[in-house]
């Protein structure tokens, strides 16, 4: 893969939390793509690109070698 996304609502604070912990960057909002029972609502993208990922920290299990 050459990249990973995480996407998680603006007020949903516990998952942008750990995806920053996990490495990713914030990188934007996309107003209204979301929908849950309340109805729309915006979502937080975060990215994160091969060449960011180091060796031990491989999450996907592949070999680096």
């Amino acid at each position: 893969m050459e990249r990973v996304e995480i996407r998680a609502a603006t007020g949903n604070l516990g998952s942008q939390k750990a995806a920053l912990a996990a490495g990713f960057q914030r990188e934007g909002v996309l107003r209204s793509a979301g929908f849950v029972h309340a109805g729309r609502v915006d979502l937080v993208v975060f990215g994160k690109l091969r060449s960011e990922v180091g060796s031990a920290g491989d999450a996907a299990g592949q070999r680096t070698s």
